[in-house]
């Protein structure tokens, strides 16, 4: 077997078993749990690791060797370069047998012996040493949710994590053998993994993701059949968006929560809140103090979201300050600044929400957020921060505010004359903006300072499209004209009297 493993001539030992069973008969059956049923339960599992197990193993041929299978657990020999897939295949094989139940996983660990005449006998005690500390202990995304996982090469990861791995494999072989991609692909991976490990320890305040970006695209540029792995790699290794689909707002102001004080430190707590969940607003207000009775936090107290979603980290995005060394340019005298980095978690970021009154518009603002996001927001641009791709896919529901419901800001406002009205039973927060000016023409123009209304201020009967587009065109800059956005956006508070319906941005 291991003369016929691809790459080192190497074998190893592949154990798993199923997680928690002993709950599944004790809980998983409920009030129907009886005798019959709990033996038939056990039956279609045994059925699986005697049957269906060993008939995964003979597709494999002679590269593998079932030992053991039986009860709930296997234990498998093979080459160490099949035993990952075949790992997978039989987690998959066994997830359409459970009818992908949450509560019936499996687990496993491999080890690959360091050599041919290695004690098959260490080998299965430091397998089951992968399966048991490694696989068994592994937390999905910080969560307490344990187990369910698969540890290989002294590591454990999710199973999702580890297909992502197998197909970066795979991508890496079909450039290198099929693609004419150098070996020199392989240290270029591995020096951006051990920049993100010396990031992990603090010895590096942020990741340093372009170094690999730049590297990848000036290998690719030599062989240009080779875009579509060579794209495919760079997604499965550096891709970034918003948190699998979970959108957070601004807390409304002064808005209080519908679930008791409490004490003086629960008081500050709630205080401490700056985003909701999307489903805050979504939800009607009946259900809404059953789903705040289940709430979390993360983000160091900032975020709340419920225990629903515990696929969640802890914190979505990492500030740092960074220092910098500015020379004076008649003496060169040296002073030291910093400014702030934010580095966003992988699957999280930022995100807009775009409401057309006028659809014909909406090819021009695509085209412009795609010019926006080459060109990169924020500070420090030409370093490569603040580069993002946008993502149009997704339509987002809310309810839009009618004439007497209270609504909350989804952007900057700055009222009309006319709308000043509003203003009187409002509950809001001014935003000074001002900056420069980027434009072809230059970018030395520092615009008009303007006071609005930001986002998560309330007010009564205020609704979108209200508000004004303002001038801030700098005295001496006489290219273009410049406006600030000022027009609202909003969207109806839960338990606000409205006579509104559901807006689709």
């Amino acid at each position: 077997m291991a003369q016929n493993a691809t790459g080192k001539s190497l074998w190893g030992v592949l154990r798993g078993d199923v997680d928690n069973l002993g709950d599944v008969f004790q809980r998983g059956l409920g009030n129907d749990r009886s005798i019959s049923r709990v033996a038939g339960l056990s039956r279609e599992i045994s059925w699986f690791f005697l049957a269906a197990l060993n008939e995964l193993c003979s597709k494999y041929g002679n590269r593998v060797y079932l030992i053991y299978s039986g009860g709930d657990d296997f234990f498998v020999v093979g080459g160490w370069d099949v035993l990952p897939s075949l790992a997978v295949t039989i987690n998959d094989s066994f997830q359409k047998f459970a009818a992908q139940n949450p509560h019936l996983t499996l687990s496993c660990g491999i080890f690959v012996a360091p050599a041919a005449r290695y004690p098959l006998s260490k080998a299965a005690q430091e397998a089951g040493i992968e399966l048991e500390e490694k696989a068994k202990r592994y937390r999905a995304n910080g969560t307490l949710d344990e187990k369910n996982a698969v540890a290989f090469l002294g590591r454990a990861f999710s199973w999702e994590e580890f297909k992502t791995i197998i197909e970066v494999k795979d991508i890496l072989v079909t450039l290198v053998e099929e693609k004419g991609f150098p070996r020199a692909l392989f240290p270029i991976i591995y020096s951006a993994y051990a920049d993100w490990c010396r990031y992990l320890k603090g010895e590096y305040p942020l990741h340093r993701v372009w170094r690999l970006h730049y590297n990848l695209h000036r290998i690719g540029s030599r062989h240009e059949k080779a875009h579509g792995e060579l794209y495919r790699l760079e997604e499965s290794i550096i891709t970034q968006h918003y948190w699998k689909n979970n959108l957070f707002l601004p807390r409304p102001l002064k808005w209080e929560f519908p679930w008791e004080s409490g004490d003086d430190k629960e008081a500050k707590r709630k205080k401490k809140i700056a985003y909701l969940p999307l489903e805050y607003w979504q939800v009607g207000t009946e259900k809404l103090t059953r789903y705040f009775q289940k709430n979390k936090l993360i983000q160091e107290g900032k975020i709340l979201v419920f225990k629903t979603s515990t696929e969640l980290p802890d914190s979505l995005w990492h500030e740092f300050e960074i220092p910098r060394v500015a020379l004076d340019r008649l003496n060169s005298n040296s002073s030291i600044f910093h400014f702030k980095t934010v580095y966003f978690e992988k699957e999280a970021g930022l995100f807009f929400l775009i409401y057309y009154s006028d659809t014909s518009w909406e090819r021009y603002l695509e085209t412009a957020l795609r010019l926006l996001g080459d060109e990169g927001i924020g500070g420090d641009r030409s370093a490569g921060y603040g580069l993002f791709n946008p993502d149009f896919a997704l339509e987002v529901k809310l309810p839009s505010s009618g004439k007497d419901a209270m609504s909350m800001l989804l952007s900057l406002y700055c009222p009309k004359k006319e709308e000043v009205a509003f203003l009187q039973n409002g509950s809001y927060q001014f935003r000074s903006r001002s900056g420069f000016v980027y434009s072809p023409y230059g970018t030395r123009w520092r615009k008009k300072k303007l006071h609005v209304f930001s986002e998560g201020s309330t007010f009564s009967g205020l609704s979108t499209g209200a508000g004004a587009l303002v001038d801030i065109t700098p005295p001496g800059f006489n290219f273009h004209r410049v406006f600030r956005y000022g027009l609202a956006l909003t969207v109806s508070l839960p338990g606000s009297v409205s006579g509104g319906s559901n807006r689709e941005l």
